[in-house]
């Protein structure tokens, strides 16, 4: 109905200033047609405002109401392989482009200490645009899954609009980042704040400076003191600042104790599910990374599994333990079982074809390098005395697994030999070696004359 209205004002106003041009054209210009015309020229300018404001509304209701449909008809929540289908509401998700091929650790944005004593300024409005999934909604009574603390982690102190969205592990795993947003925030986990001591940090120095500008305040000094004059100077209601996605501390105490989410994320040795799982049964644990490869490495060794499975596990944690500064004397252990593995492993893979006439030993070198260079550091500037290491090194490995001492020395001694560049030395050296490929290749033999190779 208003929009009839405006209408018939518009062409009312424009044919009466014709009709008035007109008529000042035969009878002469007086002061009353000169108040009547501004009058006229008003009611037009104000019919064409309400009509365009009219024409906007309605675009907007049926943008709506298409993106209503699109989220009943076709999961708008579901994160597609190649596009990143974001709700279009005050938490504006968007791209952020994440390389693959560069390093996998999360950066959070800028990492400043926040105060958690603030109150919140932003919260989610079930019955208004803010849209909350029924499904989400009845997720929200159930304690946090792995995917929602790795996303809290991820988002943790972002810039709203710059959610991590497109990071290959979430678009291969079809993680939908919105809806675990909305449970960490419903479940008091996580907040959105506006507050200027923690959005001011996320503007450049320029859009700071075009603050103070603009309220006539000094520009000079460095970002820290920019950011200190616009808050004791201006009142946060008239400035546009970013809202950041901010954990409470409930949020801080859960991240801090669920630093293993983001060591395995993105493991092959193991689900994220399968960490969490562990994790939470870690009553009394510091270290959980920790705690979750011991029970991988117990679990593999109950099952009896491949050698290479349990090699792999052993590696990665001793990565994690130098990452740390763990203890040299454990770091030591686990990297010479390691090397007993790897060397068992290949004496029985070259076992099956080996004969007399080959360089073996060459062969067998391959399976020394994994953490060779630990091995070089040790014997060739701590200078450690060749007769203690092989005590040393059998003495780690009975702590995993009874094993053979003779054995244990022909591992070393071969090692010494690849770091000291001896190359005198042929497996008629190493007995137990020798042995051991001898058994692997009678063993071959067998196979191959029971089923005729």
């Amino acid at each position: 109905m208003k929009v009839i209205i405006y209408w018939i004002m518009l062409v009312f106003s424009i044919l009466t200033i014709f009709g008035g041009i007109l008529t000042v054209s035969k009878q002469g210009l007086t002061i009353m047609d000169t108040v009547m015309f501004v009058i006229f020229i008003s009611l037009i300018l104000f019919s064409v405002i309400k009509l365009k404001k009219h024409g906007k509304t309605t675009y907007r209701n049926y943008d709506t109401r298409i993106k209503k449909n699109t989220e009943d008809n076709k999961n708008y929540y579901m994160v597609d392989s190649k596009k990143d289908f974001s709700c279009k509401n005050d938490i504006n998700t968007s791209k952020v482009k994440e390389n693959r091929f560069k390093s996998e650790s999360i950066q959070t944005q800028p990492s400043i200490e926040y105060p958690h004593h603030l109150d919140k300024d932003f919260t989610y409005n079930k019955g208004g645009n803010n849209y909350i999934p029924q499904a989400m909604t009845e997720e929200s009574n159930h304690e946090l899954n792995a995917y929602d603390i790795l996303i809290l982690h991820m988002n943790n102190k972002r810039e709203v609009g710059k959610e991590i969205t497109n990071h290959h592990f979430l678009i291969e795993n079809q993680i939908n980042v919105k809806r675990h947003l909305d449970k960490l925030i419903e479940e008091d986990y996580l907040i959105i704040t506006s507050k200027l001591e923690i959005s001011l940090p996320y503007l450049k120095v320029p859009e700071l400076k075009d603050i103070l500008r603009k309220h006539k305040l000094k520009l000079g000094g460095n970002k820290p003191e920019l950011i200190d004059r616009i808050i004791n100077n201006i009142d946060e209601n008239s400035i546009e600042v970013p809202k950041v996605y901010l954990s409470t501390s409930k949020g801080d105490r859960l991240i801090e104790e669920s630093k293993y989410i983001l060591h395995f994320y993105n493991k092959h040795i193991i689900s994220l599910g399968s960490a969490h799982k562990i994790a939470k049964n870690a009553i009394n644990v510091n270290d959980k990374t920790e705690f979750i490869y011991l029970k991988l490495l117990e679990k593999h060794n109950n099952n009896n599994e491949p050698s290479n499975v349990k090699i792999n596990i052993i590696n990665n944690l001793i990565n994690y333990y130098k990452n740390i500064e763990k203890d040299m004397n454990v770091i030591r252990k686990y990297s010479n079982y390691s090397l007993y593995l790897s060397v068992t492993e290949g004496i029985n893979s070259l076992g099956f074809h080996y004969n007399d006439s080959e360089n073996i030993l060459e062969k067998l070198k391959t399976y020394y390098f994994i953490h060779l260079d630990y091995y070089e550091n040790l014997l060739l500037i701590s200078d450690i005395n060749r007769s203690l290491f092989k005590k040393i090194f059998y003495e780690d490995i009975i702590t995993f697994e009874e094993t053979d001492k003779n054995y244990c020395k022909d591992i070393c001694e071969v090692l010494f030999a690849y770091i000291y560049g001896n190359e005198e030395i042929d497996i008629n050296n190493f007995p137990i070696i020798k042995y051991k490929l001898n058994e692997k290749a009678n063993e071959w033999r067998e196979i191959s004359n029971k089923y005729k190779f």
